[in-house]
């Protein structure tokens, strides 16, 4: 047994203190819950502006031969940005070469083209980098 024995009263005093600590506790997380999803929803929206806005920019750019630009503070400049292509539309190239060439499943053409499913290619796309000037 433990050598020092807690009272009733010691018990209830802890299980007093423990309980306003807990509540105390669970206000503070649920706070911290709601500002995140106000904030989460403000980053999205900001973020869902901000690549409108990059796209139009990086348009204005391509249009007038401009690599980048310097504007209040920070550098504008498009730099490509890779994305993976989806399987479904790999598959979908696939069968278009296939269809073309009239090539069966006995090729090995079409092995080879199975291989390709595998390896992971991306898409390259501009996206608008923005840097602080030093």
């Amino acid at each position: 047994m433990n050598s020092e024995t807690i009272g009733h009263d010691t018990v209830m005093k802890l299980l007093d203190k423990y309980s306003d600590d807990h509540t105390e506790y669970s206000l503070i997380l649920k706070e911290i819950r709601e500002c995140r999803k106000k904030y989460e929803k403000r980053l999205k929206t900001l973020r869902q502006q901000m690549d409108e806005k990059g796209t139009k920019i990086i348009t204005y750019m391509n249009e007038n031969g401009h690599p980048g630009m310097k504007y209040k503070n920070l550098y504008f400049f498009a730099e490509k940005q890779s994305r993976r292509v989806p399987q479904k539309e790999k598959k979908e190239q696939i069968e278009n070469i296939l269809s073309r060439h009239q090539i069966s499943r006995a090729n090995p053409i079409y092995n080879e083209l199975e291989n390709l499913m595998e390896k992971k290619s991306y898409k390259s796309q501009p996206k608008l980098k923005v840097k602080n000037v030093k």
